[in-house]
């Protein structure tokens, strides 16, 4: 977790731009097109800092938790689990990548997102993907996303401790599988 403040990271840029040396003899305009520079690259720093920390997820204790215990239960099931860079758990299964992500929000009871992602280069078809994402989603508890190259195939529950997760896991991957056939089948049509 990125733990400095904007103000310090400002503070560190301005000092550093003062060791900088000008040359002694710098024309107004040029003079004004440093000092605009600086601003921007400054501003630039700041919109960079701020965005690090919003797109970080930071779980507390308790979700950490949960998280290393879904974790410890998938390994204990043969899958391979890791985190990515967004924070989610990754495994695969026949060859399928699924995530599985913690909401950082959700604390009691804990909030967790299973979901499939699926990636078409050219993007979808958006009457196609419509029709088919209708089709898919006839399953219980299934959401269907699409963006522009990528749809998911999600479902979301509300969980107390992994002993939860671990009563519907295969239940939810069962009904993904079907819903991410459904919706593939019906897309190609």
């Amino acid at each position: 977790m990125l733990q400095t403040s904007t103000t310090q990271v400002a503070g560190a840029i301005c000092s550093a731009m003062e060791q900088i040396p000008f040359q002694k003899r710098v024309s107004p305009k040029n003079q004004r097109s440093r000092n605009n520079l600086f601003k921007i690259l400054i501003l630039f720093c700041i919109m960079l800092c701020c965005s690090a920390v919003a797109w970080g997820q930071t779980l507390n204790a308790q979700q950490k938790k949960l998280q290393n215990d879904i974790i410890f239960y998938l390994k204990s099931e043969g899958f391979s689990p890791s985190i990515d860079e967004d924070g989610d758990i990754v495994f695969k299964k026949e060859g399928k990548s699924y995530f599985i992500e913690i909401d950082d929000k959700e604390t009691s009871p804990f909030f967790l997102t299973l979901k499939r992602g699926l990636y078409e280069e050219n993007g979808f078809d958006n009457q196609k993907a419509i029709r088919a994402a209708d089709a898919a989603q006839e399953y219980k508890g299934i959401k269907v996303k699409f963006y522009k190259k990528t749809v998911y195939v999600q479902m979301e529950m509300f969980l107390q401790d992994v002993e939860h997760f671990k009563s519907t896991f295969y239940r939810m991957m069962s009904i993904m599988s079907y819903a991410m056939n459904e919706l593939i089948d019906e897309y190609n049509k």
